[in-house]
């Protein structure tokens, strides 16, 4: 039965060697553009992601290292939290009462807004926060955010499934044309 699952095999060596069809949103790009546009903002940008071995949290956390160190900014302002905004309030309060912060670049929306409840508490409006999904609730707070662009998702799952004939095909994965992995885009607000 031909299929396509969205979500890369994280369990694999390469996940390009798949033996099967995906469709994945390249977390990484994500998370680099939006360090990319904190950095306009001053050098000190943190990420807060979740804890060390979530597939999908290392992978966007990636992308924040890698814009830090093309960036020639040092990466060294990693925190973590579970998905929950008290959490990711409590971690964020605590590092604006030791270290001077120009943005923070959060894996995941529910993080911003608890990123963003702990700058107003502690009288910071000038930290920029920006974080992934871009969910009405930051919409709602005028944060940026990473858009994932699900109908990119579902015309690649299309794509792959349909194949160029227009009509459910058999493909075989591992070819290095098994996968599309979708490009977000960062809405700033």
């Amino acid at each position: 039965m031909p299929f396509v699952s969205f979500g890369r095999p994280w369990d694999v060596a390469s996940p390009e060697d798949s033996a099967h069809l995906w469709v994945d949103v390249d977390g990484a790009s994500g998370t680099c553009a939006a360090t990319e546009h904190a950095l306009t903002v001053g050098p000190r940008v943190a990420f807060l992601g979740w804890p060390a071995g979530s597939p999908t949290g290392d992978d966007r956390e990636r992308g924040w290292r890698e814009a830090m160190t093309d960036a020639g900014a040092r990466p060294d302002l990693r925190l973590s939290a579970e998905e929950r905004v008290t959490e990711a309030r409590e971690q964020v309060a605590e590092l604006l009462a030791t270290t001077a912060v120009d943005a923070i670049v959060c894996a995941s929306d529910t993080l911003a807004v608890g990123a963003h409840v702990a700058a107003v508490a502690e009288q910071r409006p000038d930290v920029l926060i920006i974080g992934f999904d871009n969910t009405p609730a930051v919409e709602a707070l005028g944060l940026s955010s990473v858009e994932q662009l699900p109908e990119l998702v579902a015309a690649g799952t299309l794509d792959l499934l349909m194949g160029s004939g227009g009509r459910i095909e058999r493909r075989a994965a591992g070819d290095g044309e098994g996968h599309v992995l979708v490009q977000p885009r960062l809405v700033v607000r």
